[in-house]
C-alpha cells in the first residue's frame, strides 16, 4: 500500500481535510496535516475514521490522490463495490502507466474476491493446426515414398472462443477455471482445452496448486491431473528467484501406452522495475515418461517472459528455445529422434479503445522445429484479431 501512495503522488498537492471546513477553505498546511492523519488511521486499521477524513477532503478538494486513498480505504474495509467504482473512475482519468498498473492490481484483487469472468472471441489464420510435415520423399527399404500433407488442414481460418474465471475463497485460497475452443472448418483440427484448479498460498513465498487439465484434439486427447509448486526468494527490492515445478499424469484417450508422467520446471529470475513492468528469464526442463520408450523424452531450454501494462496498450509476450532428446529409436524411422525448436507468442490489448467493456486485441505466435527426422520438421506463424471483455 505504501507503494501506491508513492506512485500516485504528484497528481495534486497532498490534500487532506481538517475535521470541519464549514466556513473557510483549508490551507495547504491543514490539508497536509489531516491527510497524514488519514494515512495513519489506514495503517492502524481504523478504516471508519480514515474514510470520514478522506470523504471530507474529497468534498472540498476532489483530486485523484484523495479519490485513490479513499478507494483503498474502502477496499481494506471490504466495501468492494464502492471501492471498485472509485478505482474505475481513476482509470478513466488515464493516469501514468505505473499508476494504472497499481490501480489494476487493486481491481484484480477485488475482482478475485468478488469472483470474475473474462471472455474473448478471435478470428485467426492457423498455419498448421495438426503439425503436418512439409512435403518430402523418403526411402523405405529401397522404395521411394512421397509424403504430401492435406492442404485443407493448413493455412486455414477459424474462430477461437475463450473464457476464464476466478474466485477467492479466503485470504489464502482461490479457485480458477478456464476454457478455450478452437473451431476450424474441418473438425479433426478443432481443439478444446479446459483447466480447473485450486490454489493455496503459504505466506508470501510459497504457493501450491492442484488441478485437472483436459486437452481434446484429433487423436491427441488426454486428461491430466496435476500439482504445481511456486516459490519466491527476493534477491533485491525488484528481483526475485522464482522456481516453478509442475508434475502431471497424462491419461491418453487414444492409447494407454501413450499415457505418461510429465514434469516441467522453470527456474527464473524475475524483475519488476515498475509496477506496470514484469520480466522473467530462466532455464526450463521437461521430462516426459510414456509407456513407449520412443515416446519418452527429456528437454532443456531457455525461456523469457515480459508483461507490460501501458497507458494505451497491454503487451504480454514470451519466447522459448528448447533442445529435446528422445529415449529410444523410432521403430519406423530406425533412428532416435532429436529436435531443436523455438517458439514465440505476443498478445496485445488496446485498453484505451473500447465499446462498453469490449477491447480490441491481437495475437501472433510462431514456432519452428528442426528434427533429425524430416517428418517432424515444421515452422510457421498463427495470427488472430478479436475482442476481450470482462463480465
Amino acid at each position: 500500500m505504501n507503494a501506491l501512495r508513492g506512485l500516485i503522488a504528484g497528481a495534486a498537492a497532498f490534500v487532506a481535510a481538517a475535521p470541519s471546513f464549514a466556513d473557510t477553505a483549508p490551507t495547504q498546511i491543514e490539508i497536509q496535516s489531516q491527510f497524514v492523519q488519514a494515512i495513519a488511521a489506514i495503517n492502524a486499521h481504523e478504516y471508519p475514521r480514515a474514510e470520514k477524513i478522506l470523504r471530507q477532503l474529497y468534498a472540498v478538494a476532489p483530486t485523484p490522490r484523495i479519490r485513490l486513498e479513499l478507494a483503498r480505504t474502502l477496499a481494506l474495509a471490504n466495501r468492494r463495490k464502492e471501492a471498485l467504482a472509485l478505482f474505475h473512475q481513476a482509470l478513466a482519468d488515464r493516469p501514468p502507466a505505473a499508476v494504472r498498473a497499481t490501480i489494476m492490481t487493486f481491481i484484480n484483487q477485488l475482482n478475485r474476491s468478488n469472483g470474475y469472468v473474462h471472455f474473448s472471441v478471435a478470428a485467426g489464420k492457423f498455419h498448421n493446426p495438426l503439425q503436418q510435415p512439409d512435403p518430402f520423399t523418403f526411402d523405405f527399404h529401397g522404395l521411394a515414398l512421397h509424403y504430401v500433407p492435406d492442404e485443407q488442414l493448413r493455412n486455414v481460418w477459424g474462430l477461437t472462443y475463450s473464457a476464464d474465471a476466478a474466485k477467492s475463497l479466503g485470504p489464502k485460497d482461490s479457485v480458477d477455471a478456464s476454457v478455450s475452443f478452437r473451431n476450424l472448418p474441418r473438425s479433426e483440427a478443432d481443439r478444446l482445452v479446459i483447466d480447473a484448479s485450486w490454489t493455496h498460498t503459504f505466506g508470501r513465498s510459497l504457493m501450491a496448486r492442484v488441478g485437472l487439465l483436459h486437452f481434446g484434439q484429433f487423436q491427441q486427447t488426454y486428461d491430466a491431473p496435476y500439482m504445481e509448486v511456486v516459490a519466491a526468494k527476493p534477491l533485491s527490492s525488484a528481483i526475485q528467484l522464482r522456481p516453478d515445478v509442475r508434475v502431471s499424469y497424462q491419461i491418453s484417450g487414444f492409447s494407454s501406452k501413450l499415457s505418461a508422467w510429465n514434469a516441467d520446471a522453470f527456474f527464473a529470475l524475475t524483475s519488476t522495475p515498475k509496477p506496470n513492468k514484469f520480466y522473467a528469464l530462466g532455464l526450463t526442463y521437461q521430462r516426459h515418461s510414456a509407456g513407449l520408450a520412443e515416446q519418452s523424452y527429456s528437454s532443456a531450454g531457455l525461456r523469457g517472459i515480459l508483461d507490460i501494462k501501458g497507458k494505451t496498450i497491454d503487451v504480454n509476450a514470451s519466447a522459448q528455445l528448447r533442445l529435446t532428446k528422445f529415449d529410444a529409436a523410432d521403430p519406423f524411422w530406425g533412428i532416435t529422434r532429436s529436435d531443436r525448436s523455438a517458439f514465440a507468442v505476443a498478445n496485445v490489448i488496446l485498453n484505451h479503445v473500447h465499446i462498453r467493456k469490449l477491447h480490441p486485441m491481437a495475437s501472433v505466435s510462431c514456432d519452428s522445429t528442426h528434427s533429425n527426422i524430416a517428418f517432424f520438421r515444421s515452422s510457421g506463424c498463427d495470427v488472430s484479431l478479436g475482442i476481450h471483455s470482462d463480465l
